[in-house]
């Protein structure tokens, strides 16, 4: 598997290069929620655009993979 190259959104949110989708938000709202946080986000942008040559990125036992069959 390649390996793949972050890069920055417009309001800096990072994303991996060549993603089937991604959403571009900004924090509206945290709750706390035991020992976490519970994050609303605003969409400020999105990508919905895919390839047909698009393959998707899976990860699975600790590692990325791609689908079964697929060759770099």
């Amino acid at each position: 598997m390649a390996r793949h190259r972050l890069a920055a959104l417009p309001l800096g949110n990072p994303v991996i290069n060549d993603s089937l989708h991604w959403l571009d938000c900004k924090i509206h709202a945290e709750h706390p929620a035991g020992d976490h946080l519970i994050v609303i986000g605003e969409v400020k942008g999105l990508n919905l655009d895919v390839a047909g040559t698009a393959r998707p990125l899976l990860y699975f036992k600790g590692k990325y993979e791609g689908l079964a069959g697929e060759r770099e």
